[in-house]
């Protein structure tokens, strides 16, 4: 969905997507250290690309995130399924160029994108799937505050819920 949300923290900025970040956003999913976390793994090409952004254009229920570090994309995320009436949206897509993980922009990222959630979207949980062997990610997303709500097969259910004026 075309959108114009944007948060930031003094060192990231998160924006939404626009035209020019699809082939960066294609470039950075197809890499063996990142595509193997999406349950479609196979490796997508540039047309491919181009019509999952037009088709993404007219969804009004999915929210697409480039991740900026000092005007350089480091990274994106997805906030999709969003859901007004149950107040849920899922947390998704999301990847960090390796060159720039293990620096905190992962953690942040999250962070910007819960206050998006929570703040903007006015949801009262955000969900996840992620792979279970997966154990990076599920330490990284425990560390930001989601708890492991369920299991299916390979993957992870895990949620973070806002309690009151909190989130959880």
């Amino acid at each position: 969905m075309v959108h114009s949300y944007s948060v930031h923290d003094g060192f990231l900025e998160v924006s939404s997507i626009q035209q020019g970040d699809i082939e960066r956003l294609r470039t950075l999913r197809n890499l063996d250290a990142i595509r193997f976390s999406f349950i479609d793994s196979r490796v997508i090409s540039p047309e491919e690309q181009k019509m999952w952004f037009e088709r993404y254009k007219e969804k009004d229920d999915d929210f697409m995130f480039a991740i900026r570090l000092a005007q350089t994309t480091v990274g994106f995320f997805a906030l999709y399924g969003y859901d007004r009436d149950r107040e849920t949206v899922e947390f998704g897509r999301f990847m960090i160029d390796p060159k720039h993980q293990g620096k905190g922009s992962g953690r942040r990222a999250i962070a910007l994108a819960l206050l998006i959630a929570f703040g903007k979207l006015k949801v009262s949980e955000v969900t996840l799937e992620v792979f279970g062997e997966n154990t990076t990610a599920v330490k990284l997303y425990d560390s930001a505050g989601f708890k492991v709500v369920s299991g299916k097969g390979d993957l992870v259910k895990m949620a973070y819920r806002a309690i009151g004026n909190r989130a959880e």
